[in-house]
């Protein structure tokens, strides 16, 4: 078919030559209709796992609300955890009153730790599917019913065996508490402030161990019975629930749509850590000094003789020092060396207070500032080697490596309370230490050195 011609007759009468166009009727002007902008999103999008230093948007920001929201979240954990430690002793003493077999009480206490050492790990991964704050506000209205049964049954008096399964129950709803603590500083506070938070959230978790056993035993000594005691530390419980439940923060990121399965999913923290040689190290780090602190508190308790409470003391005081300087000392010093230096000043510490024990007890003078020398060196790894762990995992895992990290934590203290007592007989509490100091500074020379060289992620 041919083309159509539409120049006017007068110009298509004319030949045109062959390499010139045809003449137009002037340029075309195409018009492309203006796109409206999209709305912005009302917060940022979300980074993948693969980010290197991610910051996970929650809707309590960082900044003022941001600290405000974390500050309820660890008054809500502090309080639950230092009712359910109560309430596990006076289990503890309920059933010595009733059976008098002291085996069947310290079951009872030790019921109370165990889940922490088997369920961590699937316990992080529960705070990484869902909010954060959720979890903990389940985990303590769990804790403050079942705390509650437990004086049920003691005002009840009712039997020591119904105390052991509450006893458990009340561990495992304890378990994901922790991990969703940990992996909350990094929602609520930017990175410049992890140091200062992390002490904050380390001496809240251990001071919550720490007087746990203080209010029972000051309750006992005014006369009260383990069922009061119970009674008391189910009010502490739900007091607890209320500053938790007014905060939300958002679902962690996932790092990927699709699931690989549970038991995949699980063990991912696990496989993070073995995978990376820095957060190997950090781990290594924090689980010698826990170690040591296990070990160190049932030592004091035998080296303290006549002195009573006074070398627990100083380490608790020496603790309470660490969370006040060690956001300052992570300014001036960096965080791998800061954890390095507080692991082998806690050695040392042990170590001097090992020698300072000779054969009629222990030099008081010399070993008291030690002893809060060595409460302070502890706390100060531990919190450098939190964060370690926090910078370098991947935040969608964030909270599962925090399981691992309970996991293999309570189980060193627990390894190091039970040597203490054995080679405290067989050696003697002071050589014992010293000897203990040294084999754990080799170990913890070795750990600082791999710290040290692994690359930062």
């Amino acid at each position: 078919m041919p083309t159509p011609d539409f120049r006017p007759t007068a110009l298509a009468d004319r030949p045109v030559p062959a390499d010139r166009p045809l003449p137009t009727h002037g340029p075309v002007e195409v018009r492309v209709p203006r796109q409206r902008r999209a709305p912005e999103p009302a917060y940022p999008e979300r980074p993948s796992a693969t980010a290197p230093r991610p910051v996970e948007v929650s809707e309590a920001p960082q900044g003022l609300a941001g600290r405000r929201a974390l500050v309820r979240l660890l008054t809500g954990h502090g309080l639950a955890t230092l009712a359910q430690t109560t309430t596990s002793l006076a289990a503890g003493a309920y059933a010595l009153e009733r059976t008098g077999s002291a085996s069947l009480a310290s079951l009872t206490v030790a019921l109370g730790v165990l889940p922490y050492v088997v369920l961590s790990g699937l316990a992080g991964l529960v705070a990484d599917l869902l909010p954060r704050s959720t979890v903990l506000a389940w985990s303590c209205g769990l804790r403050a019913l079942l705390v509650a049964a437990s004086a049920g049954v003691m005002v009840l008096d009712g039997p020591v065996g119904w105390l052991a399964v509450l006893a458990v129950l009340a561990a495992v709803a304890a378990t994901p508490a922790y991990p969703s603590v940990a992996a909350s500083v990094t929602q609520c506070v930017p990175d410049e402030g992890l140091e200062r938070w992390n002490a904050v959230a380390t001496g809240v978790e251990n001071l919550a161990w720490l007087v746990g056993p203080g209010l029972f035993g000051l309750l006992m000594v005014v006369g009260c019975p383990p069922s009061v005691v119970a009674l008391v530390a189910a009010v502490v419980c739900t007091v607890a629930v209320l500053p938790v439940l007014g905060v939300r923060l958002s679902r962690p990121a996932r790092g990927s749509e699709t699931s690989p399965g549970w038991a995949a999913e699980a063990l991912a923290g696990l496989r993070l850590v073995a995978s990376r040689p820095r957060l190997r190290a950090a781990m290594g780090l924090a689980m010698v000094d826990n170690f040591l602190y296990g070990y160190v508190v049932v030592t004091l308790v035998l080296l303290a003789g006549g002195a009573g409470g006074v070398l627990p003391g100083a380490l608790t005081v020496g603790a309470l020092v660490a969370v006040v300087v060690t956001g300052r000392l992570a300014r001036a010093v960096r965080t791998t060396r800061l954890a390095t230096a507080g692991l082998l000043a806690f050695v040392l510490a042990l170590l001097g207070t090992g020698l300072a024990t000779r054969a009629a007890g222990v030099d008081l003078r010399l070993a008291l500032p030690l002893v809060g020398l060595a409460g302070a060196a502890t706390l100060v790894a531990e919190i450098a080697a939190v964060t370690v762990l926090q910078r370098d995992s991947d935040p969608a895992v964030l909270a599962r490596v925090f399981g691992v990290y309970d996991q293999l934590n309570v189980g060193a203290i627990a390894v190091g309370s039970a040597l203490a007592g054995p080679l405290a007989q067989v050696l003697g509490a002071g050589p014992a230490l010293v000897g203990v100091a040294v084999g754990a500074g080799v170990v913890a020379a070795l750990v600082a050195r791999g710290l040290r060289r692994a690359p930062a992620v």
